[in-house]
């Protein structure tokens, strides 16, 4: 890593990524400007919930095609009973008061046998089972934040009325229209190499909150998308969760990240600085040595100019 600057915050990112590297792989990418670094092999890596990420900017798009309007209830495009349904913006935005682990009955037992990285907690659930849920749901609609992999299951249902088609061949559509043509639904053809890999149906509505698998390559190329094409929702500044990332209080720094099974990802951006890093695990690493907390000392390491860009 003669990336790296000598200083404090360098051992502290060699440590970290060399604890990490004990149990497992990791890649890194890093933009500043029209500068960038790639370290790491780039496999295929599970993206856990950053899967949200393309969701909300597929729905997006529609938005900004005249498609669909944020404050339209789904019951406008998914064909349900007669009762109050959330907003399309309060799914992107986590505010439901859904948890994410609806519907319990079919989450918990896999959880409760086989914990949460040993097995895909959604595996089984198919569309008919999310609008079920819907249903029973109808009517006790909350503006509470609640990050929820709920939602964005309803978001696949939703897309799967509009397009008249299925989520995953939606979505991979989608994924190679901004360029990304390493990244898809998961599926039984990828090779991916972890202690346990989930396994994902390609009818299952929870793809679109955590069934995507991409590249370190990919990622630097959507950070790129990212920053030179933005909707104007998607880094708009709101408490704890916009409609696309997760944001701090002054709205400088757009992150999310991302863990199914043993995979771990982190994807942290400021637009205004054109500043973007990306960290992908296929081990959930030892304590202190976790995505999150590597890319955030990369990204201070950069604000600090302690990183060299050729």
């Amino acid at each position: 890593m003669n990336w790296l600057v000598e200083s404090n915050i360098k051992n502290k990112i060699i440590k970290s990524i060399t604890k990490y590297k004990k149990n497992g792989n990791i890649s890194i990418a890093l933009i500043n400007n029209d500068k960038e670094i790639i370290y790491g092999n780039n496999c295929y890596y599970d993206i856990g919930s950053i899967s949200k990420v393309f969701t909300s900017l597929l729905v997006l798009d529609l938005v900004s095609k005249g498609k669909i309007k944020l404050d339209d209830t789904i019951d406008k495009y998914i064909d349900l009973p007669s009762g109050v349904y959330p907003t399309i913006f309060s799914l992107l935005s986590h505010r439901t008061g859904y948890h994410h682990l609806t519907p319990i009955s079919i989450t918990f037992w896999p959880l409760f046998f086989h914990h949460y990285k040993n097995k895909n907690i959604y595996e089984n659930i198919t569309k008919k089972e999310v609008i079920k849920e819907i249903i029973k749901r109808k009517n006790k609609i909350s503006n509470k934040y609640c990050y929820s992999d709920f939602t964005y299951a309803i978001l696949a249902v939703l897309l799967e009325s509009i397009y008249n088609s299925d989520f995953n061949k939606i979505m991979d559509e989608y994924l190679k229209s901004i360029g990304l043509y390493d990244s898809l639904c998961i599926n039984s053809n990828i090779e991916r190499i972890s202690k346990k890999n989930w396994r994902w149906n390609s009818d299952n509505p929870y793809l679109a909150s955590g069934g995507i698998a991409s590249t370190i390559s990919d990622m630097i190329k959507f950070i790129r998308y990212e920053f030179d094409r933005v909707h104007e929702d998607e880094f708009k500044i709101m408490k704890k969760h916009n409609l696309t990332y997760f944001t701090t209080p002054k709205g400088h720094l757009f992150w999310h990240v991302g863990g199914v099974g043993y995979f771990r990802s982190s994807i942290l951006i400021n637009p205004k600085r054109r500043i973007g890093v990306i960290v992908m695990g296929n081990n959930i690493g030892l304590k202190g040595a976790n995505p999150y907390y590597i890319s955030k000392l990369l990204y201070t390491a950069i604000r600090r100019n302690k990183i060299i860009f050729d």
